[in-house]
Parts: structure tokens; sequence; C-alpha cells
């Protein structure tokens, strides 16, 4: 895990330090807009895990690579 524990990711909005992991890893992609059309570029995308503010709901991302998931 490179040195990384999650057990000290605080809440960037309450500083709550109980985070709730989302089971699965997905991907931030990104996206652009030419006119009124949007598209998502999935080959740009950066696999995360997701942890979720059991006290306000924030999301926090965080990259999959750096917590050994992938």
């Amino acid at each position: 895990m490179n040195g990384f524990s999650v057990e000290k990711v605080k809440c960037n909005n309450c500083n709550n330090e109980e985070l709730k992991r989302i089971d699965g890893v997905y991907a931030l992609t990104k996206v652009e807009k030419k006119e009124q059309e949007i598209s998502f570029m999935p080959a740009s995308g950066i696999p995360v895990v997701v942890f979720v503010c059991t006290k306000c709901g924030e999301l926090k991302l965080l990259p999959a690579k750096l917590l050994g998931e992938i």
C-alpha cells in the first residue's frame, strides 16, 4: 500500500474519521463537450475507490493503485 493507510483518511468537510468504503473499483473519466454534445472518454479514466462520510455524506475518491486494488 505504499505506506498509505485508509485508517488515516478523514472527511475534508467535517473532519469525521468514519468513512465507509463503497464496494468495487470505479473510474473517474474525462468528459469533453463540443457544442451541445457531451462525450465520455473512458480511455483517459483513472481507477478510483470511493469512500463516503458517515456524518455529512461527502464523497472521497482515492486512486485504486495507491490502495493496491489494481
